[in-house]
């Protein structure tokens, strides 16, 4: 069913009737109720990055370089979020250009080893990618990025599905 008008109209207010409503819908006001469902799993904010730095989805980003975010550094201890791919949420979509950054939820993270299901994970030896987590990288304080949701044996640089929490 298509609408037209403003969706506060009383008119195309249905208490009784449960309809799909498709497309992208744009709001200037306050949106209130009592559930908001999306379909991706990540609640992402809009940074700044240099247009010259490639921040492919998964790369894991801390605050810093020419503008706000920019790829972790090898072995960091600090991070912010991971570049995503389809985020349920955006945050500050109209100020800015930039990258989209997961702050929390459901988000495909590059990744290089082995990972289990619900290992943590960590900044790795190199830029913008993440590991597995060992005791060592504990005791060296390296942040844990999130904790992973899929299994993968391959050796390789890969995506792996991650809950991502950017704050300790």
């Amino acid at each position: 069913m298509a609408y037209t008008g403003f969706i506060s109209d009383p008119n195309y207010t249905r208490k009784n009737v449960s309809e799909t409503i498709t497309g992208q819908w744009e709001f200037t006001q306050v949106i209130q109720g009592t559930a908001y469902r999306a379909q991706w799993g990540d609640l992402a904010e809009i940074y700044a990055c240099d247009p010259e730095e490639v921040l492919i989805p998964g790369t894991v980003v801390r605050f810093g370089g020419k503008y706000e975010i920019t790829k972790v550094k090898p072995n960091s201890r600090t991070f912010f979020g991971v570049i995503s791919t389809k985020p349920g949420i955006v945050l500050n979509k109209k100020e800015k250009e930039g990258e989209k950054v997961a702050l929390v939820g459901r988000v495909p993270v590059r990744v290089v080893g082995k990972i289990n299901k619900f290992d943590k994970i960590t900044t790795s030896k190199y830029a913008g990618i993440a590991k597995r987590k060992t005791w060592l990288d504990t005791l060296l304080l390296k942040p844990t990025i999130g904790i992973s949701l899929k299994t993968d044996t391959n050796e390789n640089e890969k995506l792996v599905e991650v809950f991502v929490k950017s704050h300790r």
